[in-house]
């Protein structure tokens, strides 16, 4: 449907108009107002597709009432055709123009003519009211890009800030253009004292900068820079150590257009690192004196965890069992040297041992049998104690071999025998010497 708002200076005059529309355009719906001062209201109202206005109208003229429809928002966009006389002149057309109406038709009015103004009239409003539509629409975009465009900066501004690694932006010209909190605390240097500056200005050491400048170099042919390390020193004298990735970006047109640098700060790390690596210098030092000690031992030391596995095998114990150290790492003791039998036993003292305050108890001392690789028993004098190692409980077993000892003792002991034979002989020759001396002969 079109609508068409006729404001005419003659009512039956303005009627005929109406009819002609009727006549030749369906589903025409026209609005007939004399008058130029209830028009205005009307034409905000009634939304007309196009507005014929006759030029003399009582009070305000078509021209007045023209200019003020066109300086309404409501409607500006409608088009206006005032309605003229033959002998109206250029001079006239021009005032029409200046107030804004988009064209003319004289009277009295041809039916073909006012149809086919009415139908381009109406082309040009539908092809405004889209315009309207697109634009209040992109409007409408433009508004909700614009808000998520500004949600988007505050969240890389505070991701930005808040990441714990340096983010520095740098431009085409090498110019720091953007610089996170993370890289002022570690570099110990405020954004304002960076923006626009190159790096080179922050890198007093000549000959680290050449060599970040050959990199830069190569970033700009894209290549990507990951795990670069640069010291350098801050304002404060420290030395900071950061681990960089490099990465360039291009404008659309594919041109280099600077680069994105995100370091991390392993200054603590390579302390920690150096510290690690004199702690396990200190450590190996440490565990080749022991081995030292342990190793320069006549006695067999071993250490025995709660399931009584061998977890330390010195050079003695290699010795006397005739085991090395792959034999006899994590053997059960009871598999290789000491008979079963004696389990129950050792087992009763580790229990008084290990109930105890370990690292000041009193250890136990007996003597038993053992076996050797080759299968010989020997004699060993066992002594254990306990021990903590990392929260785990431990048994520290010395044993000697006592071999020689027993050998000597029974040597002493048959010697002991023999001399109390003798001895006992001696006394008896005696008495009866004794007896044969105080005895007289017949």
């Amino acid at each position: 449907m079109i609508k068409i708002l006729i404001i005419g200076a003659i009512v039956n005059e303005s009627e005929d108009i109406a009819s002609l529309i009727f006549n030749r355009i369906e589903r025409a719906d026209v609005l007939v107002i004399t008058g130029g001062e209830q028009a205005l209201e009307n034409a905000k109202d009634f939304q007309p597709d196009v507005i014929f206005i006759d030029v003399i109208l009582s009070r305000l003229k078509g021209y007045v009432v023209c200019e003020r429809l066109k300086s309404d928002i409501k409607t500006k966009h409608i088009p206006v055709v005032l309605m003229t006389y033959g002998h109206t002149g250029a001079g006239d057309r021009i005032k029409g123009l200046r107030a804004g109406c988009d064209a003319f038709i004289a009277k009295p009015i041809d039916a073909g003519e006012i149809t086919t103004l009415v139908h381009v009239m109406h082309r040009i409003k539908s092809a405004e009211d889209e315009i309207k539509q697109k634009t209040i629409e992109l409007e409408e975009d433009v508004k909700k890009k614009s808000e998520e465009l500004i949600v988007k900066e505050l969240k890389y501004a505070s991701l930005f800030d808040a990441a714990g690694n340096i983010i520095i932006l740098v431009n085409e010209k090498n110019q720091i253009t953007d610089w996170n909190k993370s890289a002022s605390r570690i570099y110990n240097i405020s954004k304002a004292d960076v923006i626009g500056k190159y790096p080179k200005e922050i890198i007093p050491d000549d000959k680290t900068w050449q060599y970040l400048k050959k990199m830069l170099a190569k970033i700009k042919k894209g290549k990507v820079v990951d795990d670069y390390v640069l010291k350098t020193l801050s304002p404060d004298g420290n030395i900071v150590t950061v681990l960089w990735n490099i990465t360039k970006f291009d404008k659309p047109d594919g041109s280099y257009n600077g680069f994105l640098g995100i370091g991390q700060d392993i200054s603590l790390r390579e302390k920690a690192e150096l510290e690690r690596k004199e702690s396990e210098e200190k450590l190996r030092q440490s565990e080749q004196f022991f081995k030292r000690i342990m190793d320069s031992a006549n006695d067999a030391v071993l250490l025995l965890d709660k399931e009584f596995k061998i977890q330390l095998w010195n050079l003695a114990a290699i010795k006397i069992f005739g085991y090395n150290q792959k034999e006899a790492i994590d053997q059960i003791v009871f598999d290789i040297i000491f008979p079963i039998n004696y389990r129950p036993l050792i087992e009763q003292y580790r229990q008084q041992i290990i109930g105890k305050n370990t690292d000041k108890s009193q250890g136990v001392t007996f003597e038993l049998s053992a076996k050797r690789k080759d299968g010989q028993m020997i004699p060993v004098e066992l002594s254990m104690s306990g021990t903590h190692v990392q929260n785990k409980s431990f048994l520290i077993v010395i044993i000697k071999d006592i071999t020689l000892r027993k050998q000597t003792e029974k040597s002493l002991l048959i010697a002991k025998e023999k001399a109390e034979e003798s001895d006992n002989l001696k006394t008896a020759f005696l008495s009866n010497m004794s007896h044969e001396i105080r005895t007289p002969m017949n």
